[in-house]
């Protein structure tokens, strides 16, 4: 179909786990580790999506944590959207940086005990290319507690 930007899941996905979470990788997109993060992205693709995540040594964390990270790695003209994701549940937010011109998504959720924090970078008008495959893979999300 010409012109059909609707999302279809892919038929073959890997599972990416990390001690606290796992979500779906579809092909052809890879997820990497490295010490400070995982990065998840694909050939020739626009953009990546960088995950670290964080837990919380007791309690479950709270909306105003959530906020907080939010407000403080965000530009004030970010207008938080509430959003649930698989088994975690928080913000997004999404802003140009009109002088790098770049576009970017972040997600700040939780789940119990588990902070789960996603940023994607793209240059700005691209990113509509990836952004709907990546709240995809991102649906996927499971807690592993």
């Amino acid at each position: 179909m010409s012109g059909d930007n609707t999302v279809q899941p892919e038929k073959m996905s890997r599972i990416f786990q990390s001690p606290w979470w796992e979500l779906d990788v579809p092909l052809p997109w890879r997820a990497k580790k490295f010490d400070h993060c995982v990065e998840i992205s694909q050939p020739e693709g626009a953009g990546a999506v960088h995950i670290s995540y964080a837990r919380k040594m007791s309690g479950s964390i709270s909306v105003d944590e959530i906020l907080t990270q939010l407000k403080e790695l965000c530009p004030e003209e970010a207008e938080p959207r509430r959003v649930c994701l698989g088994d975690f549940e928080g913000y997004s937010a999404d802003y140009v940086d009109w002088k790098e011109g770049a576009f970017w998504k972040r997600w700040f959720m939780a789940s119990k005990q588990i902070f789960f924090f996603a940023s994607f970078v793209c240059k700005h008008g691209e990113e509509n290319l990836e952004l709907a495959q990546i709240e995809l893979l991102l649906s996927s999300l499971r807690s592993r507690e």
